[in-house]
Formats: structure tokens, C-alpha cells, sequence
């Protein structure tokens, strides 16, 4: 050996011994002397006392001194058997001065039931924690889910033959029931939940609930859907049950509760005649998407002048189209929704013919700014009487009424009447139908939803 070698060897002999003694140094336990002391700290993190479980093979989890073999033993199997697994455990990465950590993988846990976990832990050096110390957690096995029944829908027609609901409400409410062993219940369709409002356990074991479920948003040119809907029930293992609830629904608009009109425009047994200056306006309700009233639609009826000549012969003089927006959800008419003077759709005689539906469209939109959310996108439209009996509009007092209809005169300004008023309104997620938006007319008659 060279001298330059020795002296090489000499360098790394020494930093060898300094990197050994710093070792040492380091040590919590003297390396050159037995350890008896009984491992301390150890654990079972996962998992959690007393929680409930739906699958038989678990893998376990927790915490021991580095190095340490942990063994898995269910329902306080003996020592002597074969464990349900055992792993050793590794120093925590990182480390926060608790030990190490470990995972034995594949416990099996048997049959349903109250399960024990111990944890057997036995350090390097024979070390073994006691029996009684060891670490213990006592879990639910349950694969067994609750029950689930539909039992009705409130706010709605339910009928099983064609699966549909009809309904003129913003919502309907499900109801259903399960046992004492479900810990909630909810409504699903696609992405959408819909978790019960009422969960009502009973003293003979049965759980009365009722889900409110929205109605979705439909348009008059798309108002056509099926939509599958799961009710369901599920615990706190995890376990589900579902009822598929296959439903058709159909809507072309909707006035605020759709009660009063049956669609029947024959019997006609009265109409409105106003003095010039009052107004009369309709509540409307009007869908999630839509953004701004187009038109108004009313049923222009015969004046019943006498014409030789033409007895149908149009006589309608002018009045003010109106929209009017709610300063609260069930207040009357607000500020006017297009300027102070309204829309004046006809200034001149004899433009629209009698017993037939007129459609005015504003030159402009208007928006509907009460409020974003339905179900509170509530507006009025209605029209101001210029000359007396000019338009005439009809009533159809078909059952049942709905008191939707509002007056306005000059003695008691703005009350709510029993008129089931033959005017419409068309709304539209646009201001400017270009072929583009979505149109629908808002009719107080009760159809399929």
C-alpha cells in the first residue's frame, strides 16, 4: 500500500468511527445493552371505534414503534391461532415523534355482527405488549341494506299507468319509509340530490319520510321529458336500496299555481268591462330559465254591437299594455316593468277581430327582475282601460276558481278579485326571438308537469 492509500484509508477509518459514535449518540436505546421495556404509544387509527362497516375484508391501520411486528386478531381470537394478518411497522414519513406506522392488508371479519380488532405488538427485541393493553377497537360488521317503499307524491297527480306527474307547483314532496336501521333517505336523478326534509322514526321500528323534490325547468318547445328518478335509503355502513321511479312529465307554462282554467273557451259567461284609467293584471309564475316577457295573449270579445253589415266586425279601441314586477313574492303589482305610459298596441279602431286570441308583442322585452330563483319569478301583465268596455275580456268561471285576477280603481287602488281573467303571457330566455331562445306561454290552466 502506497502512502497516498494508507493516508486515504487512515481519513475514511476516522469518518467511519465519528459517523458510529454520532450514531450511537443518537440512539434512544443502548445498542450494546438488552431492551426490555414494553413498546408504548401503540394504535389502531382506522378503524374508528364503534363505527359501522359494509365490506367483510378491511385493511387495519395504526401506529407502533418502528421495527415493530403488528398482528390482527377479530372477535379476541387466542394468541396461539393464526392471526387475520400482521405486518410490521415503518418509520412515519414524516416523522412527527409518534412511532412509526403500519397497515396489515386483507383482515377478514367473518359474518355480519359486533366485531373486536385487537392489535398483537411485539417489538424487536421480544418485547410484547400485554394483552390487556393492546390496542382494541370494537366495529359493526353490516352488509344488510335498509328497506325502502314509495308511498306517495303530495302537490301532485300521481298516476302509475303513464308514469307521469301533473303537478302546477314549484315542487312536489315524495314520501316514503324505511326502518330504524337507515340513518337517512334522499332523492337522486343524474347528479341532483334531494335529501329528506322530514325523517320521523316511529316506536314500532317504521321511519316515515318525505323528500321535496323540484320541478324541472321545461320550456313550451321542449316540454317533453322522462327523467329517471331513485328514491332512496341508506345507513351509516354505507348500504343503499333504491326504488327507481321512471317518471314522464310534460308542461307547456304555468301560471303561479295553475288551478283555475280548464281550457274549456265556450262558455263564456261574462266579460270585463272597466272604466277607463283602472287596470286589471295577472299574477304569473314564470319558469327557472326564463328572463324577460315578450307578449301578452288575450281573447278579444264581442262587443255585441249590432252591424248590419258585419256583425263580427273588430270595434276594439285603444288600451295600454302592462307588465308589472312584485316588490315581494305574494305582493300586488309594482312599479311597471316597461315605461310610465305602458305599450300602446293599437291607437286606431277596428284593428283586431272579436272572439279570437290577440297577441301583442312589446317592442321591447322586459325583464323580470323580482327575483333569480324560482319558484319566486313573479310578474304581472295586464292592460288599462282607455274607453269604457274597450277591450272587452273574458271570464271563464270554470271550477276551481283560482283568485289570481287583480283591479285596480281609484277608491281602493289594487285588490285581488275571483275573475279567472283570459289573458296570457309569453316569456323567453331572450329579449329577441331570433330562433335562438326559448319560448313559453304562461296559461292559468292545469295541465300535465
Amino acid at each position: 500500500m502506497t502512502k497516498v492509500h494508507a493516508r486515504r484509508y487512515m481519513i475514511f477509518a476516522a469518518v467511519l468511527a465519528a459517523f458510529v459514535l454520532v450514531f450511537w449518540a443518537g440512539c434512544s436505546k443502548d445498542l450494546m445493552s438488552p431492551d426490555e421495556e414494553v413498546p408504548e404509544n401503540s394504535a389502531i387509527t382506522n378503524p374508528v371505534h364503534m363505527s359501522s362497516l359494509n365490506k367483510e375484508t378491511i385493511n387495519v391501520r395504526g401506529r407502533a414503534e418502528v421495527g415493530a411486528t403488528i398482528k390482527i386478531y377479530v372477535n379476541d381470537d387466542d394468541y396461539e391461532n393464526e392471526p387475520a394478518g400482521a405486518a410490521l411497522s415503518s418509520p412515519a414519513i414524516p416523522n412527527d415523534g409518534l412511532g412509526g406506522r403500519y397497515t396489515v392488508e386483507g383482515v377478514s371479519l367473518g359474518e355480519e355482527g359486533i366485531k373486536s380488532i385487537r392489535a398483537r405488538v411485539t417489538d424487536l427485541y421480544g418485547n410484547e405488549v400485554a394483552r390487556s393493553d393492546a390496542p382494541t377497537v370494537t366495529i359493526i360488521l353490516d352488509q344488510t341494506p335498509p328497506p325502502i317503499a314509495f308511498e306517495s307524491i303530495q302537490g301532485a297527480v300521481w298516476d302509475t299507468v303513464e308514469s307521469y306527474w301533473e303537478s302546477g307547483l314549484p315542487s312536489v314532496t315524495v314520501s316514503g319509509n324505511t326502518d330504524t336501521s337507515a340513518s337517512g333517505a334522499r332523492i337522486r336523478t343524474g347528479l341532483k340530490e334531494y335529501v329528506a326534509t322530514l325523517f320521523d322514526p316511529l316506536p314500532d321500528g317504521i321511519v316515515n319520510f318525505a323528500v321535496d323534490v323540484p320541478c324541472p325547468p321545461l320550456s313550451g318547445g321542449h316540454a317533453d321529458t322522462l327523467m329517471n328518478y331513485y328514491l332512496e335509503s341508506f345507513d351509516a355502513a354505507g348500504n343503499l336500496a333504491d326504488e327507481l321511479l321512471t317518471l314522464h312529465w310534460e308542461v307547456e307554462g304555468k301560471e303561479e299555481e295553475l288551478l283555475q282554467d280548464d281550457g274549456d273557451y265556450d262558455n263564456h259567461n261574462n266579460t270585463l268591462q272597466l272604466w277607463p284609467g283602472e287596470r286589471v293584471a295577472v299574477r304569473y309564475q314564470a319558469p327557472t330559465w326564463a328572463n324577460y316577457v315578450t307578449k301578452i295573449i288575450f281573447f278579444n270579445a264581442n262587443d255585441q254591437e249590432i252591424n248590419d253589415q258585419d256583425p263580427q266586425a273588430p270595434t276594439s279601441e285603444p288600451f295600454l299594455a302592462w307588465v308589472w314586477r312584485t316588490t315581494l313574492p305574494d305582493s300586488m303589482p309594482g312599479p311597471p316593468g316597461n315605461d310610465e305610459n305602458g305599450y300602446l298596441p293599437f291607437p286606431d279602431k277596428g284593428m283586431y277581430p272579436e272572439d279570437e286570441w290577440i297577441t301583442i308583442t312589446f317592442p321591447n322585452a322586459v325583464a323580470i327582475t323580482d327575483n333569480a330563483q324560482y319558484p319566486n319569478k313573479k310578474f304581472f301583465v295586464g292592460m288599462q282601460w282607455m274607453v269604457r268596455e274597450n277591450p272587452r275580456v273574458y271570464e271563464d268561471h270554470s271550477e276551481p276558481l283560482a283568485f289570481k285576477t287583480f283591479l285596480y280603481d281609484y277608491v281602493d287602488g289594487w285588490s285581488i278579485h275571483d275573475w279567472d281573467t283570459m289573458i296570457r303571457a309569453v316569456v323567453s330566455d331572450v329579449p329577441s326571438l331570433d330562433g335562438k331562445g326559448r319560448e313559453a306561454v304562461l296559461a292559468p290552466m292545469r295541465v300535465r308537469r
